[in-house]
């Protein structure tokens, strides 16, 4: 039988989209995994984890976690990727079995349903999507009925960004029919969307919005990366970025699972009672978060 645990942790934690310290923790750790406490690393069962774009500030946590060692300290040896333009989508390659792990979207739990596949979240990582609709100022939108004879840009065709595009559209209102969605990426793809004029909006998270705003080209419309942003545009905050697995492989791999979690959920720990600059100086340079993967985590950096 499953344990508990694996489900339970789940809502521990909730990141600070802004790279903010996010109030206190009564369960932290306070520091990287070293000496004992870090498991033998022969015996560390492998897995492997897709991420749905290692850079993206949303799914800080899954190279967070490398980098404190806490994926050592569980005793599981991770091996993380991260998907790319044009290539498989992390859960696909999760769904298909060609990793174990994917960084990735709840509404892909559901949509798999549709498909014969028990696809479950084991952690989320935030109440709020992280992404914000970055609109040209002279497309003038300020909420989702603005949408309307918009074209506006999503990650991909049927992916979160474009559920959720559909959502808001349509809780204002509209019609799949009364505005246009293409597929732009993230980062240079969709900062090219925007100065190209192929479209009015893009959904997207840091650090794209950032280089959208830093470059003049675009400005924050509608506000998903907080609780509070979610809950004025959405209704209520919305399960989004988390950790999907196939029931059937976490049933055959409760202990490997479990290790992953309890690095996560650490890690959203350790994020609530450290500054943004600590958590800044953790992570790889943007030169090293682009880097081919897989990398291989057997110990702290």
């Amino acid at each position: 039988m499953m344990k508990n645990k694996i489900y339970a942790v789940g809502a521990a934690g909730v990141i600070a989209l802004s790279l903010a310290a996010c109030g206190t923790s009564t369960a932290s750790s306070n520091s990287t995994a070293s000496g004992s406490a870090a498991a033998d690393t022969a015996s560390m069962p492998t897995v492997k984890l897709m991420v749905g774009g290692i850079d993206k500030q949303i799914y800080l946590p899954y190279q967070l976690a490398e980098q404190l060692g806490f994926y050592q300290k569980y005793g599981v040896k991770m091996e993380l990727s991260t998907e790319s333009q044009g290539g498989v989508g992390a859960e696909d390659a999760m769904a298909s079995g060609q990793v174990d792990m994917a960084g990735a979207w709840y509404v892909h739990t559901v949509d798999f349903q549709s498909k014969g596949k028990n696809v479950i979240n084991l952690v989320q990582l935030s109440s709020a999507p992280g992404e914000r609709i970055m609109c040209n100022p002279k497309a003038n939108v300020k909420t989702g009925a603005d949408l309307k004879g918009k074209t506006v840009g999503v990650t991909d065709l049927g992916s979160g960004t474009d559920e959720l595009t559909q959502f808001i559209a349509a809780k204002a209102g509209l019609a799949k029919s009364d505005y246009h969605t293409i597929a732009v990426g993230a980062g240079a793809t969709a900062i090219a969307a925007i100065q190209r004029g192929s479209a009015d909006c893009v959904m997207t998270t840091q650090p794209t919005v950032g280089a959208l705003e830093n470059k003049n080209l675009a400005v924050s419309a509608i506000d998903l990366a907080t609780s509070d942003g979610a809950k004025a545009a959405l209704g209520g905050t919305l399960p989004s970025a988390g950790l999907l697995a196939q029931s059937d492989w976490v049933k055959t791999h409760e202990d490997a699972a479990q290790k992953v979690v309890n690095a996560l959920v650490d890690t959203m720990h350790w994020i609530s009672t450290h500054s943004a600059q600590e958590i800044a100086d953790k992570l790889p340079s943007p030169t090293s978060r682009t880097a081919p993967s897989p990398r291989t985590s057997t110990s702290p950096h």
